[in-house]
């Protein structure tokens, strides 16, 4: 991970003009961010306006894949009744939607070097998680000590997204998720991609 303070510390010094949420799954698979976005959208918004806050950050959008109107609604609800300035944008929803430098370029056009950072460009780009765990912190005073993971393919036995530790043995999750089938040819861990 890339470190949350590394990230705002720049908007203080620079001239960051956009902050962008990510939850836009940049996997095949994968579906912890909107599993996230589902249970606790609440937090992701007013997580993501703290970051914004920290960083200074006029703009705010937070970009979410095309097809979750239900999702898109419910976030533009939450925003209006903060009376927050953030907009939700909607990206196509094709592989690598998600990278950060694919979202970056269809959100603003913006072409961002493999030798560069998006904040050269006055961007900062979070995650989903971070903007919880953001919420969590400074709301809560709970400190990041889990995670939600997508368990998912054809010998996963009870595919879903968990709240996992951070820390726990791969094994020891499996099991709590319920296991898999004999027919387990490869275990991926992270994207398949």
């Amino acid at each position: 991970g890339f470190p949350s303070a590394n990230k705002i510390l720049p908007g203080l010094y620079a001239e960051i003009e956009l902050i962008i949420l990510n939850a836009v799954e940049c996997e095949p698979y994968i579906s912890c961010d909107e599993a996230t976005l589902h249970t606790c959208p609440q937090k992701v918004v007013i997580g993501f306006d703290m970051l914004a806050q920290a960083a200074q950050i006029e703009e705010a959008v937070i970009a979410i894949k095309e097809g979750k109107e239900e999702l898109t609604h419910q976030l533009e609800s939450i925003i209006s009744e903060h009376d927050l300035d953030i907009t939700v944008m909607s990206v196509p929803n094709i592989y690598p939607a998600g990278g950060e430098r694919q979202l970056i370029k269809s959100l603003t056009g913006i072409e961002v070097a493999t030798s560069e950072l998006p904040v050269n460009h006055g961007i900062l780009v979070y995650n989903l998680g971070t903007a919880t765990a953001t919420y969590d912190a400074l709301t809560e005073s709970r400190p990041l000590i889990s995670r939600t993971v997508t368990f998912t393919g054809g010998a996963a036995c009870e595919p879903g997204n968990f709240s996992v530790l951070i820390g726990t043995p791969i094994a020891d999750f499996i099991d709590y998720a319920g296991g898999v089938t004999g027919e387990l040819e490869q275990f991926v861990v992270g994207g398949a991609m």
